[in-house]
């Protein structure tokens, strides 16, 4: 596993979380509990920085509880893939949660991947769980969006 390629750095760590290697920080959603590198989420997420910095320095066990209200457990995988290697495969399925989880976790960058997919993938299938989220969580940007597919397919504009 080594390299001298820095390129080759998310690989890595993503592999070490995958073998259990090194884990030290725990996020706990409802019942369900992720392991990961307090070091990756310190360094990719202000939001988790804020959470597990100071627990470090008071040498606590580095357990950060997240809401399921807000973060959903069934997403939450695809999110550690994303703050490990900047990758995620979006899909209908899991788009509005993971929309949702960015937002609450404020990782902007995948919160703008996932409401420009939502955007460009509307269609009437989706539009009107995406428009109660996007309310619910005061997404506003998405809730126009959807308001405007709305409409558009109702012949409004």
């Amino acid at each position: 596993m080594s390299s001298e390629n820095p390129a080759e750095l998310s690989t890595n760590l993503n592999y070490l979380r995958h073998e259990n290697i090194g884990l030290d920080v725990v996020i706990q959603i409802g019942a369900k509990t992720f392991l990961a590198h307090s070091t990756v989420f310190i360094v990719r997420s202000e939001f988790f920085a804020k959470k597990i910095t100071p627990l470090m320095q008071r040498k606590k066990d580095v357990v950060v509880q997240l809401d399921q209200k807000y973060v959903s457990p069934d997403v939450f995988p695809d999110i550690l893939d994303y703050i490990y290697t900047f990758e995620l495969k979006l899909t209908d399925e899991n788009a509005i949660l993971v929309c949702v989880a960015a937002n609450s976790l404020r990782l902007e960058k995948l919160y703008e991947k996932t409401e420009n997919y939502l955007k460009t993938n509307m269609k009437v299938t989706n539009v009107s769980e995406c428009l109660r989220m996007a309310i619910k969580h005061d997404l506003k940007s998405l809730e126009e969006k959807c308001e405007n597919f709305i409409f558009y397919i109702n012949g409004i504009i």
